[in-house]
């Protein structure tokens, strides 16, 4: 064989490593493996101290933890690829290396971790048969029946393994040892490992299977430290995020009161018999439709499963930061849930996939989900139950988008497979249903069922009162929800209802409005201004500002929290934002109050003029003014800039884009070639300065979140617009922005887990020019947490880091941004708590120096006591000459500095620090301005006072400038002449500032004005 074939064939061997890894870490996306990791070439960092036979291992999988100590299951594996003698059987002697290693790993884990070696397992993976007597060997040995007449193989094996007399311990090893000759070869396998992928995406893979195999193949070299495969590394590889894979969780709640009815098997029964066509379950607000689906699995034939969508959200479906309506929402939730119960593939979503291509990747799993679920339990019926399919066609609708419901309706369903969707009934055509979709109206309670409701809060309850308090409410839970929550008492419950007039929602209708009615005539001088409240509330969309109300409707702040506290439970006030509760209350109001024709344009007219002062109600408009056909308006708005918020330039540029692409929309619609030209460029010249707005954003998420608009907030976040140069780079910057806004904490912290996950993940992956992340996106991850979970989060995330003077760098830019902000309690606090991350500490050292700012005495004697056990220079060697120089000096000087005002150091001991950290004497360049002086000089300044000698800048002047002193006056030198001009003059200010520092009493302010006064005598 020619030399050229030998090498080709030695890399296939590498690449069959490589794809066979590539392919085992996707079952680490399996929602129910025990996998955790997978480490290549090698064990994990947590296996056995010493690595013996190590070497042998190409992929080790740990099933529980990566701990050797609390694994369940840990599988070494060998894997032996051959390109040409794929037909030539192994021999004994083949085993020879793999057998030795394997047996010294297994004596060395039974060595170590007594016990542990019972829950290991040793794998040879190989594409070429297996000689039959090497596998009746490997049995033999198994069943410790070895005598001196077993076969060669039989010995040459034991010899192999290694374990002489031990014959116990032999047959343990070898009882472990499995030999699998039925690997495909590399072409089969890249084949396999493409078409897995090509699985999981919707659409044809592109360059995901090249990612993942990549991201194995670093691991393999010294490029990467941590050589284990985790779950967030795979997600890196194919481009995804554990939000990403579950985008729009249920959030429907159970009520408090949950009362059983006998008409959910009746609705269960019609769902199981009706096989290839969906189904519509009508009914009117407030009859129990999202409650119904919590309850269908417990009636469906045995081993079925439901899987129930929320196209509500809790009302967030309106909110631009959580659709609920798109392909790429719905129907990778549903599939991610489905594959959760180990029926299909997970979905990966990708940017670029179509509508079409997530609904062709649903169907696929909806099928195989389908067969499984059958397989387990003949009979089973696997149902997909979408709640409120009418709010996500309503706002498709109003957006000019397509929604995956009305697309889900037309499709053909695989056997098994039942499709149930919740829709008011008055809205039921803009789901577009199928002509041979089976229609159910729900009904309400009936009277039994009305009893056990009511003598949940009132058990005394009469049959009589029961009777009445049914006939009232006409059965609608809704309504007998409404009222019971708020009643003192039964009379006082009964009293509050009317003659109801059925269960269409009519009843609920009459108890909103009777209530906004009674309201209004308790306080009728503010009955003109609650109709507008009632009006807004129906036009704009969800967290309301209560002072945007305030001012729209010209009613005061108490008066609207006064009619959220009357109205009851349908309303909820968050922080100072205003939301509806449920469903029902919102379709009523946008039915009853929502402004429409010349009240829509009345109502504009009366908002623009807020928009000048409010971020929240100019972003709005451009949704507003579109909705009533206003595409003059929208257009000179859009090409003029106009009512836009004064004062905040990042707010005006995020709403001015919004602007012109609603504009750009409308007039393209309308055939207004003109203006859509103009308006296209317009849309240019703002995107070119969006960007630099955006990295104003990126490099401020702590202003930016305490300044800029909720509206706007949630926009940015919406559309990932604060994306850096690497993929995934937007969520820590969305986790750290919305860590700072009022009210975004859960959100913050659901971005912020992402984006630790992704970062560790995408750092590990392999990259030709560097992975991108720098110390700046470290420091938002760690700001984030510092703000969301608290300090001891934060020093957790930094400590990960590696080297570690990481942790100085994003720890400098957390520490100054505290500082700068006044947070120095906190700042304190991390230099308190970092005990194990001693740079964190260094790091908020320098800041405090340059914030000028004092520490308490208990964290002065901790930075103490740390520099005490510092046995060299503190060194941040990867800093380079310049404004980032002598930043030790910084640290230390300050840290000096505090423990001597404090009195927790002494003299003698603050000397032998200082010399440790500050250089004996200025160097020539001292003087120039390529970096600071100033630590120098205080440092020197601080030595000559723990001395009690005067300080003296001449002392530790340059020996060039010494031997220049001692030259006659009349002899010329730069460095004497650039120290006296440029060193001297400061030193006083140097001594003066030190004394001010460590807490010296000497008449400071005269000091002062004497500094001054030379300096301005020059």
């Amino acid at each position: 064989m020619a030399d050229a074939d030998l090498l080709r064939a030695s890399r296939d061997g590498d690449q069959f490593h490589y794809q066979w890894a590539a392919r085992e870490s996707l079952r680490l996306l399996r929602p129910d493996t025990e996998l955790i990791a997978i480490a290549v070439e090698g064990g994990s960092a947590q296996d056995t101290g010493e690595r013996d036979g190590e070497q042998v291992i190409d992929l080790a999988e740990y099933y529980g933890s990566t701990d050797l100590r609390d694994a369940t299951r840990v599988v070494y594996r060998q894997l032996k690829h051959s390109t040409y003698q794929t037909d030539r059987k192994w021999t004994a002697s083949g085993f020879e290396k793999t057998v030795r290693g394997f047996g010294r790993k297994f004596r060395r884990i039974s060595e170590e971790l007594p016990g542990a070696e019972q829950k290991v397992s040793f794998e040879f993976v190989t594409n070429r048969p297996v000689s039959d007597s090497v596998v009746r060997a490997v049995e033999v040995l198994a069943s410790e029946l070895a005598t001196p007449d077993d076969t060669r193989d039989a010995r040459n094996l034991r010899a192999y393994a290694g374990f002489g007399e031990d014959r116990a311990a032999e047959a343990a090893f070898f009882s472990r040892f499995r030999i699998d000759p039925t690997a495909p070869g590399l072409a089969r396998l890249e084949s396999l490992v493409r078409s897995a992928v090509a699985g999981m995406l919707p659409g044809s893979t592109d360059v995901q299977h090249v990612m993942l195999k990549e991201m194995i193949s670093r691991r393999a070299t010294s490029l990467e430290s941590d050589s284990t495969v985790h779950r967030a590394t795979v997600l890196a590889a194919l481009a995804t995020t554990e939000i990403e894979l579950l985008p729009a969780p249920n959030l429907i709640r159970l009520p408090g009161r949950l009362v059983a009815t006998g008409r959910i098997p009746a609705v269960a029964e019609e769902i199981a018999a009706a096989a290839d066509r969906p189904v519509i379950i009508l009914a009117a607000g407030g009859i129990g439709k999202s409650v119904l689906t919590t309850q269908l699995q417990h009636h469906l034939p045995a081993g079925s499963l439901t899987i129930v969508y929320d196209c509500f959200g809790d009302g967030g479906y309106r909110r631009s930061s959580q659709p609920r309506h798109q392909h790429q929402q719905g129907l990778v939730q549903l599939s991610n849930e489905l594959a959760a119960h180990v029926l299909c593939d997970p979905l990966i979503p990708v940017t670029t996939a179509q509508p079409g291509q997530y609904s062709r990747a649903f169907l696929v799993r909806l099928q195989a989900a389908a067969e499984a679920l059958t397989t387990r339990c003949p009979g089973a019926l696997l149902t997909i139950v979408v709640d409120a399919a009418d709010n996500a066609a309503m706002i498709a609708r109003d957006q000019d988008e397509r929604a995956f419901v009305t697309d889900l309706l037309r499709e053909q369903l695989p056997v098994g497979v039942r499709l149930v969707m919740l829709c008011r009934t008055e809205r039921v055509d803009l789901l577009d249903p199928p002509p041979h979709a089976h229609r159910l109206e729900l009904a309400g309670f009936g009277a039994e069922e009305s009893a056990r409701h009511l003598r949940t809060v009132f058990p005394e309850a009469t049959d009589r009162q029961a009777a009445e308090f049914h006939r009232r409410t006409g059965g609608n839970p809704r309504i007998q929800a409404f009222v019971l929550e708020d009643a003192d008492s039964l009379e006082a419950c009964l009293a509050s209802l009317g003659e109801a007039r059925g269960v269409d929602g009519s009843l609920l209708d009459d108890l909103l409005r009777r209530r906004v009615a009674d309201f209004k005539d308790h306080d009728p001088a503010s009955a003109r201004g609650m109709d507008r409240v009632c009006e807004a509330l129906a036009a704009l969309r969800p967290r309301i500002p209560v002072h945007v109300l305030s001012l729209l409707c010209s009613v005061p702040a108490t008066l609207i929290h006064s009619f959220v506290a009357d109205l009851g439970r349908p309303l909820l006030i968050d922080g100072d934002t205003l939301q509806f509760r449920d469903e029902p209350t919102e379709t009523w109001f946008r039915i009853h109050h929502r402004p429409s024709g010349t009240a829509l344009t009345d109502f504009i007219g009366r908002l623009m003029p807020l928009a000048d002062t409010d971020a929240y109600v100019a972003a709005s408009l451009p949704e507003l003014l579109w909705e009533a056909g206003e595409v003059d308006i929208l257009v000179s708005l859009a090409l003029t800039d106009g009512a836009l918020p004064e004062g905040n330039d990042l707010e005006q540029r995020e709403i001015a884009q919004q602007r012109v692409q609603y504009a750009l929309k409308a007039t393209l619609r309308a055939g207004r070639g003109l203006e859509a030209t103009r308006l296209a460029l317009k849309a240019g010249t703002l995107a070119a300065g969006h960007s630099r707005t955006l990295r104003l954003l990126r490099c401020n998420t702590d202003l930016a979140g305490l300044f800029l608009d909720a509206t706007t907030v949630e926009d940015l976040v919406a559309s990932r617009s604060l994306v850096g140069d690497w993929p995934g780079s937007n969520l820590h910057y969305e986790g750290a922005l919305l860590s700072s806004a009022p009210g975004q904490s859960d959100l913050a912290r659901s971005r912020l887990r992402s984006a630790v996950d992704w970062m560790v993940a995408w750092v590990r992956q392999p990259h030709e020019h560097g992975h991108g992340v720098e110390a700046h996106d470290i420091a938002e991850v760690a700001f984030g947490l510092l703000n969301a979970d608290g300090a001891e989060a934060c020093i957790e995330f930094l400590s990960r880091w590696k080297p570690n003077r990481v942790a100085f760098d994003a720890g400098l830019i957390l520490a100054n941004r505290l500082a700068d902000a006044g947070r120095t309690d906190e700042m304190e606090w991390l230099a308190w708590s970092a005990v194990g991350v001693k740079y964190l500490r260094f790091a908020v050292a320098c800041a405090a120096w340059r914030a000028n700012h004092t520490c308490s005495a208990p964290v002065a004697r901790r930075l103490v006591t740390m520099l005490r056990r510092q046995r060299k220079a503190v060194s941040f060697s990867h800093h380079r000459p310049g404004p980032d120089e002598h930043l030790e000096v910084q640290a230390v000087v300050w840290i000096v500095a505090m423990g001597l005002r404090h009195g927790v150091l002494a003299d003698d001991e603050a000397e032998k620090i200082l010399l440790r950290s500050l250089p004996a004497t200025l160097s020539v360049t001292a003087s120039s301005n390529s970096s600071p002086v100033e630590p120098l000089l205080c440092g020197y300044a601080l030595l000559a006072r723990v001395r009690r000698r005067p300080f003296l800048i001449d002392e530790f002047a340059s020996g060039q400038v010494v031997k220049a002193a001692q030259r006659p006056p009349y002899s010329h030198s730069r460095a004497l002449t650039d120290h006296r001009r440029d060193i001297v003059p400061l030193a006083d200010w140097a001594a003066a500032w030190i004394t001010c520092l460590v807490g010296d009493d000497i008449g400071l302010s005269r000091r002062f004005n004497e500094l001054a006064a030379s300096f301005a005598h020059g």
